[in-house]
């Protein structure tokens, strides 16, 4: 008697979602029906790894951020001491490389400097020697004529704007062939970088931790165990529903993938949270959405086995759905 009472409610339930979701939701993309399920979370190895720890055991509850398991890889420990040495290499290397042009500007001058020098005493020579020529004869126009000691001051500073444009040449060489391969040397140290990081966030994925509150279904290694990639070591049911699969009447504009979504517990709009569409099915299109606890408080309100309700309500609000609304039932894994 019980169990035909408890099936007339999950109708009677059923039908009265649906006739609210008639006159309320269909104006508008704003609303539609849903129904929360869980499904389990796997948790799987990301690279070959040797387990060291297992730290639950099946039908153990836990919490979100709660390690399930520790491990360790020798690849991934030789790969992060070689891009290390790699990349203090390739440090060294830029380092030098800048030394080594500073050395080269500074020779430059020095080799550049010693010559003006010269020039500039010889210039400062023949000028001394001009002003005498101009003192014993009196002619001051001895300055500006065509006179040896004249020319040769003019040759002279000519020689000196020579060489200084020389060294600014020089200069500029150097700087660009510096820059050209301090280029290509930043690219190897800055993708070194990136190598590092991303084996850096690998071995940080050897220690599993559970990203839901949730209870340990399976365990399917142990301490010691050496497994591949992809493997998987833990099996969880999350403790609230992690799913909610929407019905959206024909001819109504959906969501995009990746928009975000408000999910109410039906008979409790005080009970919601925000998620976000991760897959559209085709014509008429259904929305999974990441959802938090949307259907508990039914079960709580009436006394119901939640997991009972789940199974019972989804599937005759699912028959429901496909003659209200000609829709199918989308589903997804998170």
């Amino acid at each position: 008697m019980r169990t035909w009472f408890f099936y007339a409610f999950v109708a009677l339930a059923g039908i009265s979602l649906f006739a609210v979701s008639s006159k309320y939701f269909n104006r508008s993309s704003a609303g539609i029906p849903a129904t929360a399920t869980a499904r389990e979370l796997v948790v799987r190895s990301g690279d070959q790894a040797e387990v060291l720890q297992v730290l639950v055991k099946p039908g153990q509850t836990v919490s979100t951020g709660d390690t399930l398991l520790v491990m360790a890889s020798l690849s991934l420990s030789g790969n992060e001491e070689s891009i290390n040495t790699r990349l203090s290499s390739l440090e060294t290397e830029k380092n030098a490389r800048f030394t080594q042009l500073r050395n080269a500007l500074e020779l430059a001058r020095n080799a550049n400097n010693l010559e003006i020098t010269r020039i500039r005493e010889e210039i400062n020579q023949a000028e001394i020697e001009l002003e005498l020529n101009i003192r014993l004869t009196g002619r001051k126009d001895l300055a500006g004529s065509e006179t040896p000691t004249a020319v040769r001051i003019q040759d002279l500073k000519a020689r000196e704007g020579l060489y200084r444009q020389q060294l600014i040449q020089k200069e500029n060489e150097l700087k660009a062939s510096h820059a050209a391969n301090s280029v290509i040397l930043q690219n190897q140290i800055d993708l070194a970088r990136l190598e590092l990081q991303a084996v850096k966030e690998r071995r940080r994925d050897l220690v599993k931790v559970a990203e839901n509150d949730a209870v340990v279904e399976s365990v399917m290694v142990m301490p010691g165990s050496a497994v591949d990639a992809f493997t998987t070591m833990v099996v969880l049911m999350p403790a609230t529903p992690v799913m909610a699969t929407g019905y959206l009447p024909s001819g109504q504009e959906g969501f995009g993938i990746g928009s975000e979504v408000l999910v109410e517990a039906f008979g409790n709009p005080s009970s919601s949270i925000t998620g976000k569409v991760i897959e559209v099915a085709g014509k008429p299109k259904i929305h999974v959405v990441k959802s938090g606890d949307a259907i508990d408080s039914i079960a709580r309100d009436r006394n119901i086995d939640r997991e009972l309700l789940l199974m019972d309500l989804e599937a005759a609000m699912g028959s429901a759905a496909r003659k209200h609304f000609n829709s199918q039932i989308g589903r997804a894994h998170v």
